[in-house]
């Protein structure tokens, strides 16, 4: 019985003119080589905007593609689990409610950011570049204040980093990444509590 090949192969591991311009179309993007080993590459069908945020044109996703889709995005228990099935998904990610699980090892004040969010304590810091949601802090206004003025991307890495080692405790100048749903997370669990919680 033959091994059948990934789509991805077909596109990226090819050794004639079709493949090399497929691999240096994603070296161009900024991808590396670890692209290229063999491994199935999967898409991101990122639907939010600013009009529509969370997943909701995830309907609209699951019914276009004929893979399995993974729903991330507003998703921290039982509740948002099921709803991400029944528009289609046939998985979820949760990056936010993860953070705050007693296993997670971020410091205890970033968890108990978290905990204290409300629905609009979350902000996109920059934009431009690398777009990531965080909590919405002196850190983060800077960021987007230096976004909007042209900063460029190296200069806003440059600035991220800089904070990230020299905040020390204080949190209020350092990006603590977090989606939407921290607003609706209210305790740090263990993650059998919150597995267990989620297929009770």
């Amino acid at each position: 019985m033959s091994t059948p090949s990934l789509r991805s192969h077909n596109w990226f591991g090819k050794k004639d003119l079709d493949g090399f311009s497929h691999r240096s179309w994603i070296k161009a993007e900024g991808f590396s080589d670890l692209m290229f080993d063999g491994r199935p590459v999967i898409g991101i069908a990122n639907s939010w905007s600013e009009l529509t945020n969370c997943n909701a044109h995830l309907r609209q996703v699951a019914e276009a593609v004929k893979i399995p889709v993974v729903a991330a995005g507003g998703i921290a228990d039982g509740r948002g689990w099921v709803a991400a099935f029944a528009l289609g998904a046939e998985g979820v990610q949760m990056g936010t409610r993860f953070l705050a699980t007693e296993e997670c090892p971020i410091p205890a004040a970033y968890k108990q950011a978290i905990l204290e969010a409300a629905d609009n304590t979350t902000m996109i810091a920059a934009r431009r570049g690398y777009p990531i949601r965080v909590l919405k802090n002196k850190a983060a206004l800077a960021v987007r204040r230096m976004d909007e003025s042209g900063a460029s991307q190296d200069e806003i890495n440059a600035y991220v980093d800089a904070m990230a080692k020299g905040a020390g405790d204080d949190w209020e100048n350092k990006l603590m990444s977090a989606g939407q749903i921290a607003g609706g997370i209210r305790k740090v669990l263990t993650v059998g509590e919150l597995i267990r919680s989620m297929v009770a």
